[in-house]
């Protein structure tokens, strides 16, 4: 059930410089500094820095290096399909996952899965346990992870309808033959998104339904994930001394990146232009809407997206599509 993507991750530390920077460019922070002890108080104590910062860039010896909390830190991150997985097995498949080497919890989160029922979300598990996205939130932090959340709309991935929700791709303004929609298979501008994405994009924008609902199912999730943004401060309990006592401690959020949809503008012969880059925009601010205060990205196959990216007056940052 692992699926182990460190070298694509690598990919991402490089190339999500482009929105991180850009996020601390928004959002700057001042180096700390220690407070002066006064004259008169020579041996007054010097004032600690804060242990929580969240996600930083910073030039090391010319280049960008990642840091969380003041610490470089290089992503090695693998997908955990909690929807595929018993409830009760979360706790010991995330414990796997650090026997391996896993720093980072990449997190596909299914629209469909959610909200199966037009208007019914169920996010703490009351339909199904496999559904609890608090509790496994809270799971990932208090085990010490990071995060990375893919949120869609569509997350792809081998799931159905790759994760729009039934009783919406039943409407026509998504064109989807009846045959197709029972299978379980993708959205047609799902489909022309591999072949042209500037086309689909301009599709999706004209939608009205399924702007107005993907809007909904973002602003959402993003409130879900906005306390775990790793520009707050979460309070855990961690083992302390030999008796194994509990003791709160500060720490930032674990979620790092957020993801907009799935496999965007792909392929070489793909082409990404205004309305994608309008699309993502607006994917994105509906997360902003919702409260989530993280740098988002993309996952094209061709690294010349980035650079169209980067172009935007906010750019949006692109990541690889290489697997271990």
């Amino acid at each position: 059930m692992i699926r182990a993507i460190i070298s694509r991750h690598a990919c991402l530390f490089f190339l999500l410089l482009l929105s991180a920077t850009l996020f601390a460019a928004r959002h700057p922070r001042s180096a700390p500094h220690e407070a002066q002890p006064a004259p008169s108080e020579p041996d007054r104590p010097r004032k600690e820095p804060s242990a929580v910062r969240g996600v930083e860039i910073v030039q090391q010896g010319g280049y960008p290096e990642l840091r969380v909390d003041g610490k470089p830190f290089f992503i090695h991150s693998a997908a955990f399909f909690y929807y595929r997985i018993p409830r009760d097995l979360w706790a010991v498949s995330l414990d796997r996952h650090r026997e391996l080497g896993i720093n980072t919890i990449d997190l596909y989160i299914p629209w469909n899965w959610h909200e199966p029922r037009e208007g019914e979300l169920d996010f703490d598990g009351h339909s199904d346990p496999r559904r609890d996205l608090r509790a496994l939130l809270r799971l990932i932090s208090e085990k010490g992870f990071k995060l990375n959340a893919r949120p869609g709309p569509v997350i792809l991935n081998e799931w159905r309808h790759g994760g729009y929700p039934d009783w919406l791709l039943e409407r026509p303004e998504y064109k989807m033959e009846v045959r197709d929609r029972l299978e379980g298979r993708y959205a047609p501008l799902s489909n022309l998104n591999a072949r042209d994405a500037e086309a689909a994009a301009k599709g999706w924008l004209e939608n009205d339904t399924h702007m107005r609902y993907t809007r909904k199912w973002l602003v959402a999730v993003a409130h879900e994930l906005s306390e775990y943004s790793s520009q707050r401060t979460q309070r855990i309990k961690v083992p302390s001394g030999k008796r194994g006592d509990l003791k709160e401690k500060a720490i930032s959020g674990p979620l790092l990146f957020v993801q907009l949809d799935d496999d965007m503008a792909i392929g070489r012969a793909n082409y990404a232009g205004p309305a994608f880059w309008r699309y993502m925009s607006e994917l994105r601010k509906m997360l902003e809407d919702g409260g989530l205060d993280v740098p988002a990205y993309i996952n094209p196959t061709d690294m010349r997206v980035s650079a169209a990216g980067f172009g935007l007056e906010r750019p949006i940052g692109a990541m690889g599509q290489w697997y271990l």
